[in-house]
């Protein structure tokens, strides 16, 4: 599992001495948090040999650098074999190869490769890869990490060899410490090592909504060869959300980096500065839990992009995510990501002469158009699917339509639209700008308007006010509360007046620290849902407190908000009346972190329980709660 070295110890490892990291298909050693004044002393020449098992498949990877080493990498990845057909040991090393013809093998190449290099690393400035110049040099980790391609171990001498598993090892010094930070610029791609012989967390690298990590994911279809494909990761306030969830080796969400894993980040925002340190090093156990799946919190349109097989099944080729609310801007800023192209297929959205995997814009309205672009498409059918949230209401209808046939497809705005279509040899076919939604006014009830939403502090309390207009056939208001303004809870619901015309007044008598974001959301009588603009309002900072809400809990789901409370480890019990624990789990509380969420069984027994709180410092609160 991991070697954990105490804060105020130190690790001698003798000069004569290797300490191995082991990988294997079940799992991969690690090195712990090195905290304190904890330490390593490698007497000169110990050293450790750090593994990363590969599984059994031809694909890409993006691979990073955890050792300081001297070693070359033919020493290190070729395992030292002096030709092609040498396999010093066996389960060990993977082939390398070169595309120029005259010097391979003087470079220490296993062989040329007409179809390019199999080792590169990414250069921001071009915005593409270069081939290494040779195997004879060290691993160097400030190149950001190698796309590397693997086709096995060194049995495996050409593409069309047998696949096998294989595990590459590098020999040398550890990365510890805090890392040199760097900045990322904006509508720049970054490529980033992960130095640490652990998995890191990404919530504690740099969490932001205007920041998005991108990873490459060889499980992941990879047009034409299922070589593999980049992995889009977005913030939502609780964790990175896939743009495309449960493909190839990640579900709906992801927060970590594999030990040996190097990984992308940019932004269109403002340029931001990035340091790994040792605190974003992840327990291993959070690897392989499973994670809760996170959809999308606002309004949006998903969009899958499938080739269709002979007998009719499908592979994931590419996907993009529109997100809509009014407290985004129609201009490309921070919040919109920059599309990363694969080997094979794409699609992007079209927006501002840019192209995007993930654009957050304001509320559709009649007229509105999301444009596609489509490229590295070949001659072959293929499948759109348009996957939409939140997005029905009244007065508004969608259709998808093709530029090349002239077609027009009905949008259904909340679920899932599938449209086939084929790629020849027609240029009209291929043609990048294809597809476009289009929306319009739709015939049918004038839609309810919610107007002068407004929201403003009065003593401790903040008030909520706003209007509405077109009411008759309203179910019910309910008013949803956000820390964050992406990820919302419901905090109240209001009978409607049914009146042509009428106003509403809600008091939000526990309010967070810092912004506190409204919306209300309206339900008519035929189902049909409508969003308010969101409305914010921030609260200075408050005296060190504890808080629940709302309490009684509704719906099994506990809000517990740390107010200038200590960073560290909380453990958290949920006791009932005899005494049993019901509920248990660690939070890693940070200062500026929002609330922690607490889910109850909701077919658990209601009554009064106690939430046993126990602090970094072992200093323990207790909280009653009624369920």
């Amino acid at each position: 599992d991991s070697i954990k070295v105490n804060s105020g110890a130190t690790l001698s490892i003798s000069s004569s001495d290797t300490i191995i990291l082991h990988s294997d298909a079940n799992r991969t050693a690690r090195l712990g948090q090195l905290n304190g004044t904890a330490s390593i002393n490698y007497n000169g020449t110990g050293k450790f040999l750090v593994e990363r098992f590969i599984s059994q498949k031809r694909a890409w990877r993006f691979l990073s650098v955890a050792v300081n080493s001297t070693q070359s990498i033919k020493q290190q990845w070729q395992e030292g074999a002096t030709a092609i057909n040498v396999n010093p040991k066996p389960g060990y090393g993977t082939q390398i190869t070169d595309n120029n013809n005259a010097t391979w093998l003087a470079n220490g190449f296993d062989t040329y490769s007409a179809g390019g290099p199999s080792m590169k690393y990414y250069d921001p400035n071009t915005n593409s890869y270069i081939g290494i110049s040779s195997t004879l040099t060290p691993l160097d980790a400030t190149v950001g990490g190698y796309m590397t391609f693997i086709r096995g171990d060194r049995t495996a001498t050409a593409f069309g060899s047998p696949v096998t598993s294989t595990t590459l090892r590098s020999s040398g010094q550890l990365y510890t410490g805090n890392q040199g930070s760097f900045t990322a610029l904006t509508n720049q791609f970054a490529a980033v090592n992960n130095p640490y012989a652990s998995p890191i967390d990404l919530r504690k690298i740099f969490v932001s909504p205007t920041v998005f990590y991108y990873i490459w994911d060889p499980n992941r279809l990879g047009i034409p060869y299922g070589l593999g494909a980049f992995q889009t990761l977005v913030w939502n306030s609780a964790g990175y959300y896939n743009v495309i969830p449960g493909t190839g080796s990640y579900g709906a969400t992801n927060n970590f980096i594999e030990s040996g894993q190097a990984f992308f980040t940019g932004t269109l925002g403002p340029p931001f500065t990035m340091q790994l340190t040792e605190n974003a090093k992840a327990d291993a156990m959070f690897t392989i839990a499973p994670f809760t799946p996170v959809g999308s919190p606002d309004p949006g349109i998903r969009t899958n992009l499938y080739t269709v097989n002979a007998d009719g099944s499908t592979l994931l080729a590419d996907g993009t995510l529109i997100n809509f609310s009014d407290d985004y801007d129609n201009a490309i800023d921070g919040m919109d990501a920059h599309k990363l192209t694969n080997f094979g297929e794409n699609v992007a959205i079209q927006s501002n002469n840019q192209s995007l995997v993930v654009e957050r814009k304001k509320t559709i309205h009649t007229n509105d158009t999301l444009l596609y672009k489509i490229w590295g498409l070949r001659a072959l059918p293929y499948r759109f699917e348009l996957i939409a949230d939140q997005m029905d209401k009244a007065g508004l209808d969608a259709y998808f339509e093709d530029n090349y046939l002239h077609t027009r497809t009905p949008v259904d705005l909340n679920g899932a639209t599938t449209v086939d279509f084929t790629v020849d040899n027609n240029a009209g076919s291929r043609a990048s700008d294809r597809f476009q939604v289009v929306f319009e006014a739709a015939t049918g009830p004038l839609p309810v308007t919610l107007t002068n939403v407004k929201a403003y502090q009065k003593n401790e309390n903040i008030i909520l006010e706003w209007s509405v207009e077109n009411e008759a056939g309203i179910k019910n208001y309910e008013i949803e509360k956000s820390a964050n303004g992406l990820s919302f809870t419901s905090a109240a619901i209001l009978t409607p007046h049914n009146t042509p015309v009428s106003s509403y007044t809600w008091l939000d008598t526990k309010p967070v620290t810092g912004n506190n974001y409204y919306r209300i959301k309206s339900a008519d009588l035929n189902g049909k849902i409508q969003y308010s603009k969101i409305v914010q309002v921030t609260v200075a900072e408050r005296k060190p407190a504890i808080t629940i809400y709302p309490n009684p809990v509704k719906n099994g789901v506990i809000h517990l908000q740390l107010v200038n409370q200590p960073e560290g480890v909380y453990v958290l019990r949920l006791i009932n009346k005899p005494g049993q624990v019901v509920v248990s789990r660690k939070v890693n509380h940070s200062y500026n972190a929002g609330i922690e969420r607490i889910d109850i069984n909701v077919n658990a027994l209601h009554g009064v329980y106690n939430l046993e709180i126990i602090k970094p410092d072992n200093s323990k609160v207790i909280e009653k709660i009624v369920y």
